[in-house]
């Protein structure tokens, strides 16, 4: 009966139906792609606020206002200093982030065996990356070991060598504006294990467009908070103390510990959705 009903349509009819066919299809997608791109964007801004509590770069932050003390510096100097390092941090991640968001993009565009090899790449690292925050967090929460993942002594060396260098120097903002950048250089090699499968998760939601340079910077906002969290709170306080304690202990680097854990869980997923998609198995 429905389709006898059908078949008696006029073609206007038809015509009309058909509209209002594609019409409710552009409205789901419409609602699909908006509810994609939100999850894309608290899942960028996550990864970068946890990032920018992560142990290693943490404790860069803490010894730079501890010294800035330690060398006699004002409230006011401390406050200019903490904003500019954290403006050269901001600089220097979202440079490196385009470089690699341009490159691996421009490879993913054209290299189908950067696909096959690179996709399935990523998700084993990021699930190797999720069962060792679990294993330190185990490790620092009931053992009181050292974390496996984390700066090695000769990298935590140079960062310290970087600040006491700069912070003696009498123009503050300057001196603070290349110890972000060069500071950012030297953990990278910690605080890129978010970022790298950050900025493929980026590439694979936005490809390479305004968005998906719009995600990086979504990101190093979320990176840059906890340092101008910390600035202000030694502005306002002037001590950071506690925070110093509270941080450095074992107990709270583990909690973060799960929580990198949690999100590389979460990249690992995407990875896997990804590498299946690439394969077209689903």
């Amino acid at each position: 009966a429905v389709l006898d009903s059908m078949l008696n349509y006029s073609s206007e009819e038809r015509e009309k139906k058909q509209w209002e066919i594609d019409e409710l299809e552009e409205d789901v997608s419409q609602v699909l792609t908006e509810r994609y791109s939100q999850f894309s964007l608290f899942v960028v801004l996550g990864a970068g606020l946890i990032d920018g509590i992560n142990p290693c770069a943490f404790a860069v932050l803490i010894f730079l206002v501890s010294y800035l003390y330690y060398v006699g510096r004002g409230r006011n100097e401390i406050l200019v200093a903490g904003l500019f390092f954290a403006i050269g941090i901001f600089a220097a991640y979202l440079a490196m982030g385009t470089g690699l968001l341009g490159a691996a993009g421009y490879i993913d565009s054209v290299s189908r065996l950067f696909q096959i090899v690179f996709y399935p790449a990523m998700t084993v690292f990021t699930a190797v990356l999720a069962i060792l925050s679990v294993v330190d967090f185990y490790r620092m929460r009931y053992k009181g070991k050292k974390a496996v993942l984390g700066l090695s002594k000769g990298l935590k060396r140079k960062t310290h060598e970087i600040i006491r260098k700069n912070a003696k120097v009498k123009t503050i903002w300057i001196a603070s504006l290349i110890t972000g950048i060069l500071v950012s250089f030297v953990e990278f090699m910690c605080t890129g294990q978010i970022y790298l499968p950050t900025i493929v998760y980026v590439i694979s939601s936005a490809g390479m467009s305004a968005r998906a340079l719009g995600f990086l910077i979504v990101y190093n906002l979320g990176f840059t908070v906890p340092i101008i969290a910390i600035t202000l709170i030694a502005y306002f306080s002037s001590s950071t103390k506690k925070i110093q304690e509270f941080m450095t202990s074992t107990q709270a680097a583990a909690k973060i510990k799960l929580l990198m854990g949690a999100l590389f869980v979460v990249f690992f997923v995407i990875m896997l959705n990804i590498t299946l998609k690439t394969f077209n198995l689903i």
